[in-house]
């Protein structure tokens, strides 16, 4: 998938992500979104805009999360300003509906179960 701002994709540009190389800026009027994906979706942009009509997109890859726990794959979107988001498939399709909340960490499953 192409993107307006010219990147491809980060597939070749990221490796994976260490125990606490990620911040995640959250608080009053912020939140995060964790899509948690396979080891097969590595590379994979995840897409996501505010529900609201005309709203840009803003993208995240896929990556190797390792940590403590052993190793784990998701795309972060580290701040978002509150408010609900569709999520969409690498396709392009629109997917479910998520809401950020003030000062708290929204996880989605993907593929989800409805998709």
């Amino acid at each position: 998938m192409t993107h307006p701002h010219g990147s491809t994709g980060e597939r070749d540009q990221l490796g994976p992500s260490g125990d606490g190389t990620v911040m995640l800026d959250i608080g009053p009027g912020r939140g995060a979104l964790i899509v948690h994906a396979s080891a097969a979706m590595v590379g994979v942009e995840l897409e996501i805009a505010r529900t609201n009509p005309g709203d840009a997109r803003s993208h995240m890859a896929v990556r190797k999360r390792v940590g403590p726990r052993g190793d784990r794959y998701a795309a972060i979107f580290p701040s978002l300003p509150v408010g609900e988001y569709v999520v969409y498939s690498p396709d392009g399709a629109a997917g479910p509906v998520v809401t950020v909340t003030s000062g708290t960490i929204a996880e989605l499953a993907w593929p989800p179960a409805n998709v």
